[in-house]
């Protein structure tokens, strides 16, 4: 054995062979709190404005604006899964101008929404910004705090 650490030495940096037994592995420890990313808290404020959107806007011709470069339009459908309310939805339908539900956008790839036949609705309200570490995802979500008009009709 020792014969074999004095070549193996010769290859490798002492400090990198193992030459013990392997001891006793101490029990797992408790998992650690999971906490939201911020890429979660900026689609969470994405859906929120979008609620708003469907309530407020109901008739109004939307142009959203994918990160793609790639644009949709129609009015205000729906949050899927629905229901609207719905924490987890992950999609924004929208209609064509009979009301029929068309085509669907991912709420993680949207860039811009404009609502083209209407003013700034005063009453849209936003979520607090997270606490999260400072990200990509919060990057995004200082962009879209950044570029809503808050207050701006």
């Amino acid at each position: 054995m020792q014969r074999r650490i004095e070549e193996e030495s010769k290859k490798y940096p002492l400090c990198c062979i193992n030459t013990g037994t392997p001891g006793l592995q101490d029990p797992t420890g408790p998992t650690g709190e999971t906490l939201p990313t911020t890429e979660c808290a900026c689609v969470a404020q994405m859906r929120n404005i979008i609620e708003q959107i469907i309530s407020l806007y109901p008739n109004d011709n939307l142009i959203i604006v994918m990160e793609s470069r790639n644009n949709v339009s129609g009015s205000p459908g729906s949050l899927l899964p629905g229901p609207n309310s719905n924490p987890n939805a992950g999609l924004f339908q929208l209609g064509n101008n009979q009301g029929t539900p068309e085509e669907a956008v991912s709420l993680c790839r949207i860039a811009s929404i404009t609502i083209t036949s209407s003013t700034y609705n005063d009453n849209i309200t936003y979520l607090p910004d997270p606490t999260t570490n400072n990200d990509c995802g919060q990057n995004c979500e200082n962009a879209i705090r950044t570029y809503l008009p808050v207050g701006n009709a």
